[in-house]
């Protein structure tokens, strides 16, 4: 499924947008655009999100170009050997508390990795330096942690970090259930991991990018954006459409009592209805119809068609990718309240990247004022 090998099937854009404002925006930066064809480096998602994988995603943005496949491959060999947990990292992890929010659990343990293995000490990677080890490591061990963490206080068991599992799909499902997934279950999470990479000039991307214009160093602007994220309004998405949908058992329980919240106006949409199309939600969609059979609940699928129906005769809006990826998730048996985290793992990508880009212009900015 590699673009690697379908590459002359998915084009990129031609023009390269100037990068004009101190702050960039959508519309103003290399990495992604979501005014009219979603895509990552001028590369369609709905092309990557058939040909493609996280992993080689990740590359992309990272990189800001494709990966042929022995680099994709020394690549992912990277990410699998970057998984395991320093014990010092563990020792705090098994302190935290269960009733600690998830996102404050990654919060923490990248705060504890800027002590543990600052920016400075990585070796330089790519031409990006220390900063793309950095963002490396993170993106590898920001499962892990969190699948400990949760193991740990839920079921009080020190799960072993390692997997043999070669993606970061399938290895965050292995340390979450204990098993292997399935291959229908592993390519469902990582695509889902995909969608969620980057997606443009957001709260937490506007974080990140803020703390990289003050020279602050790659942990604390991640540590901002995840901060970001935090906040219902920006990260709750998901978690709120599987809120409203799992007390019905039938579309027709659905359809009632939604059409009663309709007409009273008490069905909060923030974050997951939007006036345009969401390409992301049409392929959230389809995995999760796939995942809907053979689970026992999975009527659930049948009842978020009947409310996302119900809100498009009543609002004439569209659902985000939030909408599909909250029963898609909730069918491989991801809690509900890691839905915001699993995000986060997967948006890492994207705000190292709008990182990288932004320290890239300061840079330049400052070499032009020197040379006034």
């Amino acid at each position: 499924m590699s673009t690697v090998a379908a590459r002359q099937n998915v084009s990129p854009r031609q023009e390269r947008p100037t990068l004009e404002c101190h702050l960039q925006v959508s519309g103003q930066t290399d990495i992604s655009s979501i005014v009219t064809d979603l895509n990552y480096r001028g590369y369609r998602v709905a092309d990557l999100a058939v040909k493609s994988n996280f992993e080689e995603v990740a590359y992309l943005l990272l990189s800001g170009r494709l990966p042929t496949q022995d680099e994709l491959t020394a690549y992912k060999n990277s990410l699998f050997s970057l998984r395991p947990l320093p014990p010092a990292l563990i020792a705090i992890l098994q302190r935290i508390p269960a009733s600690a929010h998830p996102l404050d659990v990654l919060r923490t343990g990248c705060s504890v990795l800027a002590h543990l293995e600052p920016e400075e000490l990585h070796p330089p990677q790519y031409e990006d330096g220390p900063q793309r080890a950095v963002a490396d490591r993170l993106l590898a061990v920001m499962p892990t942690l969190l699948c400990y963490w949760y193991r740990y206080t839920r079921d009080g068991v020190s799960i072993d970090t390692e997997t043999d599992e070669e993606s970061s799909a399938g290895h965050f499902l292995c340390l979450l259930h204990g098993h292997a997934p399935s291959a229908l279950q592993q390519r469902c999470l990582d695509v889902l991991l995909l969608l969620h990479a980057e997606h443009g000039f957001n709260e937490s991307s506007c974080n990140a990018r803020s703390c990289a214009a003050v020279q602050a160093d790659i942990h604390s602007a991640l540590i901002s954006a995840v901060s970001a994220l935090r906040g219902v309004a920006h990260g709750g998405a998901s978690a709120q459409v599987m809120a409203l949908i799992e007390p019905y058992r039938t579309a027709q329980q659905a359809e009632t009592a939604l059409r009663q919240l309709c007409s009273e106006g008490r069905i909060n949409c923030a974050g997951w209805l939007g006036s345009q199309p969401d390409v992301r939600s049409g392929f959230a969609k389809s995995w999760s119809r796939q995942l809907a059979d053979g689970a026992p609940d999975g009527y659930l699928y049948t009842v978020a068609e009947t409310v996302e129906q119900l809100l498009n005769e009543h609002t004439g809006g569209y659902v985000s990718v939030d909408f599909y990826s909250a029963t898609a998730w909730h069918f491989l048996g991801v809690p509900r309240s890691l839905f915001a985290s699993l995000m986060a793992c997967a948006r890492l990508v994207g705000w190292s990247a709008h990182i990288f880009e932004q320290r890239y212009f300061e840079q330049h900015l400052d070499e032009r004022h020197a040379r006034r």
